[in-house]
């Protein structure tokens, strides 16, 4: 049975300040540097074929060690960027609770039913992250790990597991952490969520 290793960027000051990031291209700080570099040294013991990753700075950023210490070329995929999160994007919950309070109380109890004004919703998320890890691993044969944002990662789970989108936020995925699945003929089996033991 395959693995796919689904991976989230490490951390970055707006992680760090509990900003909403979406599009806005930040880099890793200092401790998500650091946090790439442990999970570089951690995914050694597994085998990997593939290393696919979001267009943007902090994913690319995460990847890059992983793949050298792999010996593998990094794949970018516009498709695995995170949620654009609109016009909340660069503002902490508290901001967007003063001037959304029912668009924000709505993504947080069904987040599936949620349009952030001028962004886009988890289905379309998971419509085209799933659609492209289809296309992968029709594609590709082997492991893979998929380097990629909080957002993207909850949507693969909940569309890998058959779970709906509005148990979304029932699953941590913490910066720098690895969800493994085994899968096989289009069935997938979660091995491992959110581990961050390495770090």
């Amino acid at each position: 049975m395959r693995k796919i290793y689904l991976i989230r960027h490490g951390q970055t000051d707006s992680n760090n300040d509990k900003k909403f990031q979406g599009r806005i291209d930040t880099p890793l700080n200092t401790v998500g540097i650091e946090q790439a570099k442990k999970l570089a040294a951690y995914m050694k013991r597994f085998s990997l074929d593939a290393v696919y990753c979001s267009i943007m700075q902090r994913a690319r950023m995460t990847a890059e060690p992983l793949a050298a210490t792999m010996g593998l070329p990094i794949n970018y995929m516009d498709e695995f960027q995170e949620v654009s999160f609109g016009d909340w994007e660069g503002l902490t919950y508290w901001e967007i609770k003063e001037k959304w309070p029912e668009e924000i109380n709505l993504f947080f109890t069904r987040p599936a039913e949620c349009v952030p004004p001028g962004g886009e919703t988890f289905q379309d998320v998971q419509n085209r992250s799933f659609g492209t890890l289809n296309k992968i691993l029709e594609m590709q044969d082997g492991n893979i790990a998929i380097v990629s944002h909080g957002g993207v990662i909850r949507a693969l789970i909940c569309r890998l597991l058959n779970m709906p989108l509005n148990s979304f936020w029932k699953i941590n995925v913490y910066n720098a952490s690895v969800s493994i699945f085994g899968g096989q003929d289009g069935n997938f089996l979660a091995e491992i969520i959110n581990d961050t033991h390495y770090l």
